[in-house]
This record gives C-alpha cells, structure tokens and sequence, in this order.
C-alpha cells in the first residue's frame, strides 16, 4: 500500500526474512541463477497461500527475481485505503516493522545478492525510503545503516572518485533529502580516515558521474502502471534545495567537524572553487542557498580578499541592467563588505572601485527607477567602507568618472542623466570628496566642471 513502485517477488522474499537486515553482514555476491529463482518460485507460492490471490505475481507462466507484484484488482487497493481500514491494518502491524525502512533494506539487498548492475536511482530511493522511515520512528540507527550500504554498494558499481574516504555523491543525496547528520556518523563509526577538507570542495564542485543525478526519486519514482492504485499515496518529501548549488546543512556540518574553508585541495580552495561556482548561479532559483552557503563560510573565516577577482565579476554583471541582479549584487557586497572584503583592493592593474566607478559611467545611461537607486546605494556602500574616493578624478581614461561627466556636460546630456550625476556627486562629497582638490591636469573638480558646461553652452550657439 505505501510503494511509491510496484515490488517485485524477490522483495518481497526478503521482506519476509526474519532477520530484518537480512544480508547486511556480507559482502555483495551475485547468488546463481538456480538460486535466485527458486526463491522466486518459492515467495509466489507463499503469497498465493497467504493473500488467496489477492495479491498476486504479474506472470504465472514466467516466474522469476523481476516478476512484478500487483494487487488483483484495483478496487480492493482501493477498499483498503479507507479510513476505517488503514486504522485496522495499523493496529495489527508490529510496532517493530516499518514499511519505509524495510522496503528500502529489500532494495539494498537486491542490489548486493541478485542485480549487482543496479541503477543509481535504486539506491537513491533505498535512500529516500530510509530517510522515510526515520522520520515515522525518530530512529536515525537503522537510517543510516541503509545508507551505509547505498554507499557501499555505489563505491562497488562506480569506482571511487577521491581519496575522501567516502562516497561524496551518496553523502550529498543523503544531504538533500534531509539528513547532513549522516556525515556525523561517519566520523564517529571509525574505518576509513576521512579527508573532511576533500569532502568540502567536492561538495561544492558537485562532481557526479554521467549516469549519476541530484535528481529525488519520491514520489516522482512512482511508476505508472495498469493497477498500481496506489501510485501517488506518498506524501511529498521536505527536501533540501539541491542542483549545483552546495547544500547549506552539509557544508555547516562540515565546518562544524573542523573542515577549513581555505584549505588547498588540488590547486585551490573550497573558498575560491564556491566563489567561482556561486556567481554563476546566485541570479537562479537557488539564489537563497547560494547567499546562506556565501554567509557560513564567511562566518567561518573565509578570506574574502583572496578571492577578489571574482567579486569583479559581480560589478561587471550589472551591466545587464536587470533589477534583479543589481540587487542581489548589492547583498552580496553588503555581506562581503560585513567581513572585511577591501574595496581598494588590486586587480591585474585596476581596484573594486576604480571597476566600480567605471561600471557606473557605463550604465547610468540606460539605467531608472529602482535599479539606479540600488546602484546608487552601492555606491555609497563602497565609500562607506573605506573605498579611495580620489579614484573619481584620478583615473584619467575615457573611462573615468570625472573625464567622463565633463564631456556629457560638454555635449548637453540628457536631464535624466545629468540628474543620476548629481546625486552621485553628492554621494561622493558626502564622503570626503573635495571639489577643490586639483585633477591630474591641475584643474579642480569643480573647476573643471564650469569648465565643461561653458565650452557646451558655446557649442549650442
């Protein structure tokens, strides 16, 4: 009743073994042939004797480990699912038995003793389905027992991917559906030393196999089929947000067992490798966990100036001009600015400001409304947190702030233009820029500005 898939008869043979971990003391085999099937023959003659036919194989002609298991008719599936009969069924099952746990065992045995070739989405749902069961009893032990297994059995079919010391892909699985404490129990079992640092970065970098996905299989697992009535009946899972975002609960986790966030793994840092992937998809639908996943590692002392050169890359996708993005940039820099990112700091010959600046000379041109409030926020943002303001007049190329007013108000700019200018002008006064400081070209500012609406004014006549 509570399948999100139909089983097959070999389930159910070990289903009915009295020893409910059935299998989980030995190492994976593939039993023969003969023996496999005689378990098959044997579980259809004990189901035909205790349901009476109504529970009965999909094919009597052809028995075997895959043969399908179905109700006779769909109204008695439905007949049991009243109220008055789920309550009935309740109280004559064993308190000890839960259907989750001991389907999601049935499926790892499978995977050990009959298919040793398993899909990933198998052991994905022994997973789910123990997750499942843990939640019904608030008993974690024989969760992560399934789980332990899920790992073995995906480090046997797929060979192990780093010398982390465990199987990343079935951790972050186990992570998305609910359960990061699951790392905890690694540590503390013993065995294998794990690389608690390895784990980190490859929790960020997501690296997965082909055949391999984040993707959950409940209910979307359920498999639609002539009688399966009972398709659906599972209630929807609390999932952790997944994709290629990391997952905030296993990267607290982690840090709370000692992993450092600038540790080199490889060539680089979990620190710098996260930067890299967050700006690529802090504007997605992930974009809160990519902002949680940002503010734990900064809370646990991310350098945030090493990485300086991708925070340019948040100024640059302003350009764009979307709401949205100018305003998630503006969090993010909040943030980084809260944990000491450097405004000043040097880039391959430039600095955040001088880009920042440069960036506003750009799009004040096509930008209104909101997002050149958010903008101008920024700004101030900036300066507030030490940016050299001199930069205004002191980056003497086209691009410059000051070069670049000068020749708008020479050529009789828009108002709305020269309108966003002046708001900006009197943000950078506001913070400590004097007008009266000499330019490069030993003119000050403000000088230099009646300057430039003087040639203009002459222009137009």
């Amino acid at each position: 009743m509570r399948t999100p898939r139909q089983l097959k008869l070999i389930h159910y043979y070990f289903l009915e073994q009295e020893d409910a971990s059935f299998g989980f003391g030995t190492h994976s085999t593939l039993w023969t042939n003969l023996e496999i099937h005689r378990c098959a023959v044997r579980t259809e003659r004990r189901l035909n004797g205790r349901f009476k036919g109504l529970l009965e194989a999909g094919s009597t002609i052809s028995i075997s480990a895959q043969t399908k298991v179905d109700f006779l008719h769909r109204t008695f599936s439905d007949f049991l699912a009243t109220k008055r009969m789920r309550e009935e069924l309740e109280s004559w099952a064993s308190q000890e038995l839960n259907v989750y746990t001991a389907i999601s065992r049935a499926l790892i045995a499978e995977s050990k003793f009959i298919d040793r070739h398993s899909c990933p989405d198998t052991i994905k749902l022994a997973i789910e389905l123990s997750i499942r069961g843990a939640v019904e009893t608030g008993n974690t032990n024989d969760c992560y027992q399934v789980i332990d297994q899920a790992e073995s059995e995906s480090e046997r079919t797929r060979a192990r991917h780093s010398r982390c010391g465990l199987s990343c892909y079935i951790l972050r699985f186990a992570t998305s559906a609910g359960h990061a404490n699951y790392l905890k129990h690694r540590v503390h079992r013993g065995g294998v030393a794990l690389d608690l640092n390895r784990i980190l970065k490859h929790a960020i970098v997501c690296l997965v196999d082909s055949d391999e996905n984040y993707n959950f299989c409940l209910p979307s697992a359920v498999s639609p089929c002539s009688n399966n009535s009972h398709r659906g009946r599972l209630s929807p899972s609390s999932h952790e947000a997944s994709g290629n975002v990391p997952l905030p609960s296993l990267v607290t986790v982690l840090f709370e067992l000692g992993a450092d966030p600038n540790a080199i793994v490889d060539g680089t840092s979990s620190w710098t490798a996260l930067v890299g992937e967050m700006i690529e998809l802090m504007d997605g639908k992930q974009k809160e966990q990519c902002f949680a996943v940002l503010q734990t590692f900064l809370v646990k002392g991310a350098d945030v100036n090493t990485a300086a050169e991708q925070w340019k890359v948040l100024i640059d996708r302003m350009d764009a001009g979307l709401e949205d993005s100018i305003r998630n940039s503006e969090r993010f820099f909040r943030c980084l600015f809260s944990h000491g990112l450097d405004p000043n700091a040097t880039i391959h010959g430039t600095t955040l400001t001088k880009d920042f600046l440069r960036m506003l000379v750009r799009t004040s041109p096509h930008l209104k409304g909101i997002s050149r409030d958010i903008q101008h926020r920024l700004l101030g943002e900036f300066l507030r947190c030490g940016a050299d303001v001199s930069m205004v007049y002191m980056d003497v190329s086209s691009h410059g702030w000051f070069q670049n007013v000068c020749q708008e108000l020479k050529h009789q700019t828009s108002l709305i233009l020269l309108s966003a200018r002046v708001e900006q002008y009197r943000i950078f006064l506001e913070h400590g820029l004097d007008p009266n400081m000499n330019t490069r070209r030993n003119v000050s500012i403000w000088k230099g500005f009646l300057y430039a609406i003087e040639d203009g004014i002459k222009r137009k006549r």
